[in-house]
């Protein structure tokens, strides 16, 4: 079976402020709670997306996982999600209003 991987890259002097490590979730998921000014957090997931190619129900539950973790994040927290999503969605700009501008390229996936 293959395996995937996530990380963070940050420098040291940042490493050096966080209160506790990066968290693995899952071989496509890690989380990192990052310590901002007057007591706020950033809470960010790194995340990479099932293929297209992937068993419908590992898909099924990766796309349950992110959700599941948002859950657990304080509601206080600024969330920032990065990663490869895998996703396509073409040059339909009404559909995605506000998300893709109108220079989007190809045809959408089922992943988009």
């Amino acid at each position: 079976r293959r395996c995937s991987d996530v990380s963070f890259m940050i420098r040291s002097s940042i490493a050096s402020m966080l209160e506790t490590p990066p968290a693995g979730h899952s071989d496509r998921i890690i989380s990192m709670h990052f310590p901002l000014k007057n007591k706020q957090h950033t809470t960010f997931f790194s995340v990479y997306s099932s293929t297209l190619q992937t068993d419908p129900a590992d898909k099924e539950k990766f796309c349950s996982d992110p959700c599941r973790l948002l859950q657990g994040t304080h509601i206080d927290d600024k969330v920032i999600i990065l990663g490869d999503f895998n996703a396509k969605v073409g040059r339909d700009s009404e559909t995605w209003k506000g998300v893709l501008g109108k220079h989007g390229v190809g045809n959408c996936n089922d992943n988009g």
